[in-house]
């Protein structure tokens, strides 16, 4: 494998490590050679076919992309080459485009604008905040093309979400997204629950104190006090994800950098939104504060054209990105910051309201324990078991045991959550949880009948 590649049909060498891939006079050079026509010849050649060296060299070459690196790669190397678009990314455009229309939005599949310089995977019809942009990166994109195209969503009113199954996608932080656990075949989409494991964050106060990192306050060391932290929410899922989006339960949140790296897109609730604001205006990086461009390690790392056959070397290039999504606590910044005695505050201050994100978490608990309903209920009686006359098979035991594994986390994030610590009683406050996510079931019961 290699990262150089040669163009029979231009007569022009490529090289897959430089963004424009060294022909900035030819901006649809990428989409051109990674999805090319079925019915147009191969073009891309070995960049050592004329040497006389004796290897058996292919000479026939595909583009493919690994751990976020573009490669070049010969045809009976072994490797699958891109298709234009899989199985997985048409059943998840479906299942959006389903779940939208089902919670009460309209979702239009392939939306183009009227000038046809946007192309919309799936998009969804939300409230005040306007519409949600679905799109699908399943496959390799540029820092500057997903920067390029979150910015034309943002002209035509659209607030672009970016949906990713590896943590170290491009897109990440480029504009609004969230990240789904690893899909590997097609059917889970269809099937299965599909957890977002990454771009939720609600916004907590942590005691500075040993562990807790630098204080905000005195850059260095530890002061006592309270500082406010983003974690990563835990207990999304997929199908309510998309239609609480579109209906502003969860809005788009971008927090400017503080450090050499770039600033972070994150979706929150608009109570946690607005206590982290506290009245300033929102920094919008598309708007010439700041600059997403110019974050270090955006792009490949640049190497020269390189001519030499790599035909049958073992191994893929050793360079590797570090993940754009790590899951760890974001700092809020100085600003956020409460004395101790005034206790933690952010949306536990008042133990007569129930916080949003307990909420949330109750109604993620709920379809959790009854994903473990529906799969218990799928087995065979456990007498049938005993007698030997049925078996569990593997596949059911896995599905258990992932089920359970989820609802667990969900169970402890919830008990984690600092409101239970001033409540007066906690046998009440959780009954008027439930009374609380009964009522808003009820209420979602109602808008879909």
């Amino acid at each position: 494998m290699t990262q150089t590649v040669w163009h029979a049909g231009y007569r022009i060498a490529i090289n897959l490590s430089l963004d424009d891939l060294g022909h900035p006079d030819r901006p649809g050079l990428w989409e051109e050679i990674y999805k090319p026509d079925p019915s147009r010849p191969r073009l891309l050649r070995c960049m050592a076919i004329d040497d006389d060296d004796g290897t058996e060299c292919p000479e026939a070459m595909y583009i493919l992309v690994r751990d976020g690196l573009r490669i070049a790669s010969h045809w009976r190397s072994g490797a699958k080459p891109h298709r234009n678009e899989g199985p997985k990314h048409k059943a998840l455009k479906e299942r959006i485009a389903n779940v939208a229309q089902r919670a009460g939005f309209a979702a239009d599949v392939e939306d183009v604008s009227a000038d046809g310089t946007r192309r919309t995977d799936v998009l969804v019809g939300g409230g005040d905040g306007g519409p949600i942009g679905w799109e699908i990166q399943f496959s390799h994109i540029t820092g500057p093309a997903a920067i390029k195209r979150t910015a034309t969503a943002k002209v035509h009113g659209i607030t672009p979400m970016w949906t990713v199954d590896h943590d170290r996608s491009q897109v990440i932080d480029r504009g609004p997204w969230n990240r789904l656990d690893k899909i590997t075949d097609w059917r889970q989409i269809a099937g299965k629950q599909l957890n977002v494991r990454g771009g939720v964050r609600t916004l907590r106060m942590e005691r500075c104190q040993k562990g807790f990192g630098p204080c905000p306050v005195k850059k260095r060391g530890s002061c006592g006090d309270w500082h406010g932290v983003w974690l990563a929410a835990r207990g999304v899922y997929l199908d309510s994800f998309v239609a609480e989006t579109a209906a502003g339960e969860y809005v788009p949140l971008y927090r400017p950098a503080t450090t050499r790296r770039g600033g972070n897109y994150m979706w929150v609730t608009p109570v946690d939104k607005a206590e982290f604001l506290q009245d300033r205006t929102e920094v919008d990086p598309y708007a010439g504060v700041g600059t997403l461009e110019t974050e270090p390690g955006d792009c490949q790392v640049p190497k020269p054209i390189d001519p030499r056959c790599h035909y049958g070397e073992p191994g893929k290039p050793a360079t590797k990105r570090a993940p754009r999504d790590t899951g760890d606590r974001i700092a809020v910044g100085e600003w956020l910051t409460r004395a101790f005695a005034d206790g933690p505050g952010v949306g536990v201050t008042d133990p007569d309201r129930v916080p949003d994100e307990l909420v949330r978490l109750q109604l993620a608990f709920l379809r959790a324990d009854a994903e473990c309903e529906r799969i218990s209920a799928a087995l065979p009686s456990s007498l049938d078991v005993v007698a030997g006359l049925a078996v569990i098979d593997a596949q059911q035991r896995v599905d258990l045991e992932v089920a359970r594994a989820e609802r667990l986390e969900v169970v402890l994030a919830k008990y984690e959550h600092p409101w239970w610590g001033v409540v007066a009683n906690r046998y009440e406050a959780d009954v008027r949880l439930r009374a609380v996510v009964q009522e808003r079931v009820d209420r979602a019961r109602r808008q879909v009948s």
